[in-house]
């Protein structure tokens, strides 16, 4: 005799052979199904963000979730269109083809992209824009205080640069001229980022105050005068999770627990901020 889920026994020698051969057919799917997890995946800045999401019992959807090592914004989404993973994380609005194609995407919160270096004794002093782009250029190799300066770049094709070069001409050129010159340490993934800025002194990287915080780096931001705003940021980036359309209940239901308007706001005390209109749907 086979269980049921209520506690009822069926007596398999009751039953008539065709319903019986029907019966794995029938239960098994399902029951992956129900145990399989909910696979995340995407923009590495928010990994430890959303593990911390997930592992919170009031986000919790009926089946286990598992976020994955970093996919980037861009594997991210197109694991998602291929269907290998149930949730996207990813840094940048969705485009109206993917809107189109059945994404839909919720704000899950904005995080300030800084600059930074390896946490030491003291807080790092600050630096006028003009002295980061020579820092970044490479025209001056040393820090104020005289330590020699270990750039930190991430690969060119990555948002950051381009959200970086946005902010003013002079970024915008210093950013071109670290992409192209020998020198600086080139970091694949954020993950990667984190580590190499944090690994020896006089560092300087850009990185997500949300990631190193919530992934406990020994990084400090560099505060940054004269940027455009007065900000002592260089970016406010805005993260989204998204799901497909025909996406399953707990699928859906877990997407939207992350997001800000919901179990998102955790993240307030580990540099992350709220988006504007953060119970609104994006490119639904």
């Amino acid at each position: 005799m086979e269980p049921l889920s209520g506690g009822q026994r069926v007596d398999r020698t009751r039953l008539p052979r065709r319903l019986l051969l029907s019966i794995p057919a029938l239960a098994l799917p399902s029951l992956a199904r129900a145990t399989e997890p909910i696979v995340i995946g995407g923009s590495g800045p928010v990994l430890a963000a959303a593990r911390l999401l997930v592992s919170d019992p009031a986000a919790q959807a009926a089946q286990p979730a598992e976020v994955l090592d970093s996919l980037g914004t861009r594997g991210g989404l197109q694991a998602l269109r291929d269907g290998t993973i149930h949730i996207a994380l990813f840094a940048r609005p969705p485009t109206a083809e993917e809107s189109a194609a059945g994404m839909l995407a919720l704000p899950l919160a904005d995080s300030p992209l800084v600059a930074a270096t390896r946490a030491g004794a003291a807080p790092p002093a600050a630096v006028t824009v003009e002295m980061l782009c020579a820092l970044m250029d490479g025209s001056q190799a040393q820090w104020p205080d005289g330590r020699p300066a270990v750039v930190i770049r991430r690969q060119a094709q990555e948002i950051d640069n381009a959200e970086l070069s946005g902010v003013s001409p002079g970024l915008s050129a210093a950013v071109r001229a670290m992409l192209a010159r020998p020198g600086p340490r080139t970091a694949r993934t954020a993950q990667n980022n984190g580590d190499a800025i944090e690994r020896e002194e006089g560092t300087l990287g850009f990185i997500t105050l949300g990631q190193a915080m919530t992934e406990g780096r020994r990084i400090a931001p560099v505060p940054v005068q004269g940027l455009p705003g007065g900000e002592p940021w260089l970016v406010m980036k805005r993260f989204f999770v998204a799901h497909m359309a025909d996406a399953a209940p707990a699928v859906v239901a877990l997407a939207r627990r992350m997001a800000w308007a919901q179990g998102g706001q955790r993240l307030a005390s580990m540099g992350f901020q709220p988006p504007p209109a953060a119970s609104s749907p994006a490119g639904s």
